[in-house]
C-alpha cells in the first residue's frame, strides 16, 4: 500500500515536470528526421552509452555515458531444481539515433535489478535521468574527482531532444 501511495504521488509531480518519460523520449527521438546522426548528451558532449534502473529511485531509469555506461537487466534460466538469474546488457557504444531509439524501446516493458537489489518493471510512463552506474547524480565537469568534495556532482534530467546540422542532443536540466 505505501509503495503503492508513493507511486501515485511521483506520478502526479511528474505531471507539472518537465522531465521526460521513457515513452516521451522515444517519441521525441522518432520525430528526428536524419535519424542516422550521432546521438550525444549536452552536457560536455557525452554519448549515451546504456541504461540501467537509477540508483536515486530504483523504479526509474538512467541513461549512462560512454564513461561509466552499464545496463543490468535480468534473464531468469529455470535447471529444474533451481534458477539463476544472468544479467544482460543492452546498449550501444556511440549511437545514431536510430540505434538509441531501439535501445529505449527494448528497456520498455524490461524488469531491471535495482542496484542494491529488487526488481523494477519500466514502462513509457518511467521518468529518465542522466547518471552514471553506481550514482545518482552526474559529474558536471572535467575536475578531478575529490573524495570530499561532490559539489560537481548533480542531479541531471532530461527534458527534450535538439536536432543539429551534424548532431543530435538530448538536453537535460539540473533537478532542484
Amino acid at each position: 500500500m505505501l509503495t503503492n501511495a508513493v507511486q501515485a504521488g511521483r506520478q502526479e509531480e511528474l505531471k507539472n515536470s518537465p522531465q521526460l518519460l521513457l515513452g516521451e523520449m522515444i517519441l521525441k527521438l522518432k520525430a528526428i528526421k536524419n535519424k542516422e546522426l550521432p546521438l550525444f548528451v549536452d552536457i560536455m558532449d557525452k554519448r549515451p552509452k546504456g541504461i540501467d534502473s537509477w540508483r536515486g529511485s530504483y523504479c526509474e531509469l538512467s541513461i549512462q555515458t560512454e564513461d561509466f555506461g552499464n545496463y543490468q537487466g535480468k534473464i531468469e534460466k529455470d535447471y529444474g531444481d533451481f534458477q539463476t538469474h544472468e544479467q544482460i546488457s543492452i546498449g550501444k557504444e556511440n549511437p545514431t539515433v536510430a540505434e538509441w531509439i531501439e535501445v529505449l524501446k527494448e528497456a520498455q516493458g524490461k524488469t531491471f535489478t535495482g542496484y542494491k537489489g529488487g526488481d523494477f518493471l519500466m514502462s513509457k510512463n518511467t521518468p529518465v535521468w542522466l547518471a552514471e552506474y553506481s550514482n545518482s547524480s552526474f559529474k558536471t565537469d572535467n575536475k578531478k574527482i575529490d573524495e570530499k568534495d561532490y559539489s560537481n556532482y548533480k542531479s541531471v534530467f532530461f527534458i527534450d531532444v535538439k536536432e543539429e546540422k551534424d548532431k543530435v542532443y538530448l538536453i537535460t536540466k539540473f533537478a532542484d
